[in-house]
């Protein structure tokens, strides 16, 4: 890869409130640092968030989890009545800890991949505490409106339907870069190592079920379906283990603990560093469609089935998944009508099979446009051409 990005330093903001944008962040740090920057990446709500982002984070998880389809509703239509006429007045009171970030660190170029820290870079461009090149970084696989910022200089997008959108709002397709959601290489993986540290058999078949960092939304019905997908595996000689990611919910753990006693065949984990471990030795993933884990499990071949999601942003991530073929979405149907098709994939193996050459795949998950975003980097320090 060239190395057009030396001696130019770049800052990544970010939040953790979910995985997803802080492994983005450190995603797009890896190939921009391939290119030569010196990256640094700041997570900007742990060391010192405000009242209100407490406030706003705690009703976030709690909507979702009582109450989702107002999530969806404030996601599709509340933005423009509650954030869109005052998101930059807000950020102008919230951008303390960013721009003494900012000042210290005097990076050349900003990216971001979330919208708090996006209005208030927004916001220092506006009143020239910040010069340098500013970008915005997409997670999901839909648009919306509440990413695009004035000032901002260049977009990361991951689908074609984004680059349409930004377009239709005047962003020069000279400023947009569709990388997909960029993932770094993988490393090399010892199947045998992991299913020996999670207690699994060579011989067992392995159904993962996820549910995202923040462990919310998890449908009661799954576990019957697991109940009966166990069940009906055994008498058609299928020995299945259920991994289940519980994420940060450590009720939800504690609880499947509790549970093992009378189902040997549930193996509950808390927060698992790294994924990619448990889609290697996994057969089939049980899953919301958050972006990044889309795009991790299918870029190893691993077959998602749909059975739960948060309204809004994720189910907007489905349209999308579901028109490449890239999921098959179980969530629709009664979870009773879910076992034949597990077991289908779990005997067969049809669907691995067919992963890799699902239209669209390779947009989901490649980084196809780094080199360009380099010289495009590059060339607006030479040219000083910056929008």
């Amino acid at each position: 890869m060239d190395k057009v990005l030396v001696g130019k330093k770049v800052l990544i903001l970010y939040t953790a409130h979910t995985m997803g944008h802080a492994r983005i962040a450190e995603n797009i740090g890896y190939w921009l640092g391939e290119s030569g920057g010196e990256v640094v990446l700041r997570e900007v709500l742990k060391s010192n968030p405000s009242k209100l982002i407490k406030r706003f984070l705690s009703f976030h998880i709690w909507v979702n989890t009582y109450v989702p389809r107002v999530w969806k509703f404030l996601y599709m239509w509340g933005f423009w009545i509650f954030m869109m006429p005052w998101r930059l007045l807000v950020a102008n009171f919230q951008k303390s800890e960013i721009e003494k970030i900012v000042e210290t660190l005097k990076p050349d170029i900003i990216i971001t991949t979330q919208t708090s820290p996006s209005a208030v870079v927004s916001v220092l461009k506006r009143q020239k505490k910040f010069a340098g090149l500013w970008g915005i970084a997409f997670s999901d696989y839909h648009f919306h409106r509440a990413w695009v910022y004035p000032r901002a200089d260049f977009y990361l997008a991951n689908i074609e339907e984004q680059e349409m959108e930004l377009t239709r709002l005047g962003v020069s397709k000279d400023n947009i870069f569709r990388m997909g959601l960029a993932l770094p290489p993988l490393p090399n993986i010892d199947r045998d190592v992991i299913r020996q540290k999670l207690g699994i058999a060579r011989t067992q078949k392995v159904v993962l079920v996820g549910s995202g960092s923040l462990g919310v939304r998890m449908p009661e019905e799954l576990m019957k379906a697991l109940d009966e997908l166990v069940g009906r595996g055994k008498s058609e000689g299928l020995d299945i283990t259920v991994v289940v990611a519980c994420g940060r919910n450590a009720g939800l753990c504690e609880e499947l603990v509790r549970a093992r006693e009378l189902k040997p065949w549930l193996i509950p984990i808390g927060f698992y560093e790294p994924m990619y471990e448990l889609y290697a030795v996994s057969d089939i993933f049980l899953s919301k469609p958050g972006g990044l884990t889309i795009a991790e499990s299918i870029r190893q071949t691993l077959p998602v089935f749909i059975t739960h999601y948060l309204p809004g942003q994720e189910e907007l991530n489905i349209e999308y998944l579901e028109k490449h073929k890239a999921v098959v979405s179980l969530y629709k149907l009664e979870f009773h009508k879910w076992i034949e098709p597990l077991l289908t994939e779990l005997k067969q193996g049809l669907i691995r099979q067919s992963i890799g050459v699902y239209a669209g795949l390779e947009g989901i998950v490649s980084p196809n446009n780094i080199g360009s975003l380099g010289h495009f980097v590059a060339s607006s320090f030479i040219n000083d051409s910056r929008n």
